[in-house]
């Protein structure tokens, strides 16, 4: 007897269970089937199964079958129950994904690869020629800032003069005779290739003794390269000061000799050439 109150026990425990209401299914009914065997090595084993969704009315049927030292008890338990338990209103949401999201996805990942796997940049930095700004690189052009027209160099036959000049005070005779028929005078400066140089004078023939056919003409050079000489003055003239041009480009930088030489030939006894307010400029262009 005592042993048919411990499985009575037993079966009420089984009996412990949660219960789910569901807003889709307010009445349930559920079956419960325990089968206990319990041996002479008091070992007990246990096999339910079980839906159950609340308690009213239950009917309990008890087998007991002997097997020698093997007692087994089946018991089978029926429930109907009617479900009052209160509604679980909150509904859970559950992302979906749709086919357009994949679409995005998949295209905002081609586009992170692409820009991913894009080949570097190479700058090229472009060379640039020097900044050109117009510059008088002669000093003393007009030989005016002092009396014996430093830093010029001047050569045998040529003086500084204050008789007639272009422009005053100064400026330089070139005094030529039937024994010296040149006269020369020159200044160094600092050249830079890259520019062009614009040179320009003014000259004129003073005075002729006992001069005639006679020619005289002025020569201007750059480290003894011979630029495009001057009009050729005669017995017959031009006369007054006459205004020379020429451009260049120098062909090496460094210090660069500027020169004038003043050559005439023919019948003469003395000569003098006049040359004033020499500019040499270095250009950004060239205008012929």
């Amino acid at each position: 007897m005592a042993l048919q109150r411990l499985v009575t026990i037993l079966a009420v425990a089984a009996l412990g269970v949660t219960v789910n209401a569901s807003p889709c299914k307010p009445h349930s009914s559920a079956t419960l089937s325990s089968t206990i065997s319990l041996g002479s090595t008091t070992a007990l084993q246990e096999t339910a199964s079980s839906t159950i969704t609340a308690g009213v009315d239950s009917t309990i049927t008890e087998t007991a079958v002997s097997t020698g030292t093997t007692d087994v008890f089946e018991t089978t338990i029926t429930e109907t129950a009617t479900d009052t338990a209160p509604i679980d209103t909150t509904a859970n949401v559950e992302p979906t994904t749709t086919a357009d999201d994949v679409t995005t996805f998949l295209t905002s990942a081609v586009a992170i690869e692409e820009t991913t796997s894009a080949e570097p940049t190479t700058t090229t930095a472009v060379v640039q020629p020097p900044v050109c700004v117009e510059t008088q690189v002669l000093v003393n052009p007009s030989f005016d800032e002092n009396s014996n027209a430093s830093p010029w160099a001047l050569g045998a036959g040529a003086t500084v003069s204050q008789v007639n000049p272009h422009s005053d005070p100064n400026f330089i005779y070139n005094t030529v005779t039937q024994a010296r028929k040149s006269s020369t005078i020159s200044q160094t400066f600092d050249g830079v290739t890259g520019f062009t140089y614009r040179l320009e004078y003014y000259f004129n023939m003073q005075t002729a003794i006992n001069g005639r056919g006679f020619s005289c003409v002025v020569t201007p050079s750059i480290n003894d390269r011979q630029l495009p000489r001057s009009v050729t003055l005669t017995d017959s003239g031009p006369y007054g000061f006459r205004y020379y041009q020429t451009y260049f480009d120098l062909e090496s930088n460094g210090p660069t000799t500027l020169a004038f030489t003043v050559e005439c030939s023919g019948s003469f006894n003395t000569i003098i050439i006049g040359l004033d307010d020499v500019a040499l400029t270095k250009v950004c262009f060239r205008t012929e």
